[in-house]
């Protein structure tokens, strides 16, 4: 298996240091951005440093199942919400960290070392945050600092036993955190303000878990799992008939639940992916445009050249043209 370092992958051997560094070019919607091109993942990270805490939302394609390899000398402090994909934490003593598509994670490590397996493409949100302006934020919401570090003593890395579904609240919190469409001062005013949201949500989701969803844990895991298949089988030919009877859940539901917990409907998200896929056909290999058309899943060359305009405000023969990076977020 392909192994890279922190420094192959992220240009740097501690994270902090990646997200404190200097960039030309000026933020965009209130991130910067850090183009994640190497032998392992093609993709984006978008981020922002608020001195104490630090928001960071990475979307990659993972051209080969990797692990990274961990030698990080200073704590690591962070919210981990596992939009889609999959991540598996192992230290050196066999101690693991697994977090699945749709579910989040709070993290607290030591100094350490080991590996982090990436088995296929993901998009994920990190916050990460300096532990004592953590408790000080908590004990204004009525945490006591005793607790909460007796809590971490107790039970070591992490806050939840095993990573726990996003909740339905914490998906728009998260798309709107993502995909907001303000500019300037405001824009980083606002990523700060929905950052905190997401934080406390993530206490509130530990004392009393998804209560008052309308969809119950097993009906989360379903989807999260629907949505990890759609991701790797967006090319073929799906039905509502063929993913509700392959899950177990009924076609009603099916559609539903996913645009509640998504913000969109299966086949919105199918297209997405499939336009996504196309783009980094187009820039990372030599295929002509049909036959990207036809690997992505779509029938007709003319729709796939609709639909890929409408998406990225260009064709896609501008792209192999003039060249064109990924750069919204």
């Amino acid at each position: 298996m392909k192994s890279l370092t922190l420094r192959e992958f992220y240009g740097d051997t501690i994270l902090n240091a990646v997200f404190s560094k200097d960039v030309k070019q000026e933020p965009q919607k209130g991130f910067k951005h850090k183009l994640l091109s190497n032998s392992a993942v093609s993709g984006n990270m978008y981020y922002h440093h608020f001195g104490q805490f630090v928001v960071c939302y990475q979307d990659w394609a993972v051209l080969d199942p990797f692990q990274l390899l961990i030698d990080h000398p200073e704590d690591l402090v962070k919210f981990q919400f596992e939009i889609t994909g999959h991540s598996i934490f192992s230290d050196i003593s066999g101690r693991e960290i697994a977090i699945c598509s749709g579910q989040q994670q709070f993290i607290y490590l030591p100094p350490t070392s080991g590996t982090i397996y990436y088995p296929s493409s993901r998009s994920v949100l990190d916050i990460h945050i300096d532990f004592d302006f953590l408790l000080d934020l908590l004990q204004a919401q009525g945490f006591t600092k005793p607790q909460l570090s007796e809590h971490f003593q107790k039970h070591g890395w992490t806050f939840f036993k095993k990573a726990i579904p996003i909740t339905l609240d914490q998906s728009v919190l998260i798309r709107n955190l993502i995909d907001h469409s303000y500019h300037g001062r405001f824009a980083e005013e606002y990523i700060r303000c929905k950052a905190i949201e997401i934080i406390l949500s993530v206490f509130t989701a530990g004392t009393d878990s998804i209560e008052g969803s309308t969809w119950n844990n097993q009906d989360l895991l379903t989807l999260s799992e629907i949505k990890s298949y759609l991701d790797s089988h967006f090319a073929e030919e799906l039905s509502l008939k063929k993913i509700s009877r392959a899950f177990g859940i009924n076609e009603f539901k099916l559609k539903k639940a996913f645009k509640e917990r998504y913000g969109d409907t299966v086949f919105g998200h199918i297209r997405k992916s499939r336009i996504k896929h196309a783009m980094h056909l187009l820039q990372h290999s030599n295929l002509d445009i049909k036959t990207i058309s036809y690997s992505c899943g779509f029938k007709y060359p003319h729709h796939f050249s609709q639909l890929f305009s409408q998406y990225y405000n260009c064709r896609p023969s501008e792209v192999r043209s003039k060249g064109f990076s990924l750069s919204t977020v």
